[in-house]
C-alpha cells in the first residue's frame, strides 16, 4: 500500500566531503548510524538492519558557496524516537540550531562539521494536520515543546538510530524559489503543498512534503558543481512505473539536461545544477 498515496520514495542522499574520518565519527556517534560500507574513499550509512540512508564520498576540492542542500530530514517513527534522540544530543552536548512545532511535525536541526543542515522529526497523526480543501498542508513554525520530550525520553547507549528511520523531505537552497518549485511540479510531478513568497512545499500524494525548496540565500550564489563539497545528488525512487515513464516523457520534451539513462534509471540536473537520480521500482 502506497503511503501517504505516494508513488514516490526518497532514497540516499550522497554528500562530497573534505574529511571523511571527521564526517563518519559525526554520523555514527553523534546521529547514530551505522557504517553499511566502507572502502577508504566512500562510505554508506544507515540503520542497524542495513538500510541505506546518506552516502559520503572523500572529495580535495575545495568548498564553495553554492545552490544545492539547506537540510536533509530523517523521519524517526515516534515521538519517543525524537524524545530519545534529543536526550542524546543534550547528554553528548552535541551543538543545536533550534526546534520547531510545524504542525504536522515536530523537528530538530543542527548541521554537521562541514556545514550540511540536518533535521531530525517525527510525524504526528494526519488528524492533527490542517488540510485544506484544495489539497494545501499548511506550515507552522512554534515553539518545540522539548521539556516534554525530555520527559518522556529513554537514554540509549551506545545511540543507534532507530530502525525504520528514513529520508523524510529534502529541502534545497535555490535560485529562485518559484522557477524550481514550477519544475519539480511541471517536469518531475509534484503537486504544491504550501508556497510563501520565498519558499515553498511540494509533495506527491497526500504527504505535508517530500521536497521543498527556497531562495533564502539570495540570487548570487553559485551554481551547484558536480564534484566540489555538499550535496552530490538524492534518488527518488517510483513506485509506479507508468507514473515514471510519464515524468522520463516530459524531461525529454522539455529538454532537461540528462547526465545519465539506463532502462530504469535516470540522471538529471535542474537550472541550479542539483543533480536528482530517478529510479523506476524501489530495491
Amino acid at each position: 500500500m502506497k503511503k501517504y498515496n505516494s508513488d514516490i520514495v526518497l532514497g540516499t542522499v550522497t554528500l562530497n566531503v573534505n574529511n571523511l574520518d571527521n564526517q563518519l565519527n559525526f554520523y555514527t556517534h553523534t546521529m547514530g548510524m551505522h557504517i553499511i560500507s566502507y572502502n577508504g574513499t566512500s562510505a554508506t550509512l544507515g540503520t542497524i538492519d542495513n538500510k541505506p540512508l546518506l552516502i559520503l564520498n572523500k572529495v580535495h576540492t575545495k568548498f564553495i558557496r553554492s545552490y544545492g542542500l539547506y537540510h536533509i530530514s530523517y523521519l524517526v517513527p515516534s515521538e519517543q524516537d525524537l524524545a530519545n534522540i534529543l536526550n542524546h544530543f543534550v547528554s553528548t552536548k552535541v551543538l543545536l540550531e533550534g526546534g520547531a512545532d510545524h504542525g504536522y511535525s515536530n523537528a530538530i536541526y543542527l548541521s554537521d562539521p562541514e556545514g550540511n543542515g540536518i533535521e531530525v522529526y517525527y510525524d504526528k497523526d494526519e488528524k492533527f494536520w490542517d488540510k485544506r480543501e484544495d489539497g494545501r498542508i499548511i506550515d507552522i513554525t512554534e515553539a518545540l515543546d522539548a521539556e516534554h520530550l525530555l520527559n518522556i525520553s529513554q537514554p540509549i547507549s551506545p545511540y543507534q538510530l532507530p530502525i525504520g528511520t528514513s529520508v523524510g523531505h529534502i529541502h534545497l537552497s535555490v535560485k529562485n524559489s518559484k522557477e524550481s518549485s514550477n519544475f519539480f511540479q511541471h517536469i518531475l510531478g509534484f503537486k504544491d503543498k504550501f508556497t510563501v513568497p520565498n519558499a515553498s512545499w511540494i509533495a506527491y500524494g497526500d504527504y505535508h512534503h517530500h521536497l521543498a525548496v527556497n531562495n533564502w540565500a539570495g540570487p548570487n550564489l553559485n551554481l551547484r558543481k558536480k564534484g566540489t563539497p555538499g550535496l552530490e545528488k538524492f534518488d527518488i525512487h517510483f513506485i509506479d512505473g507508468n507514473t515514471y515513464n510519464l515524468v522520463i516523457q516530459r524531461i525529454k520534451i522539455h529538454n532537461i539536461n540528462i547526465l545519465k539513462e539506463t532502462d530504469d534509471n535516470i540522471t538529471i540536473s535542474d537550472q541550479n545544477g542539483i543533480i536528482i537520480n530517478l529510479i523506476n521500482g524501489i530495491k
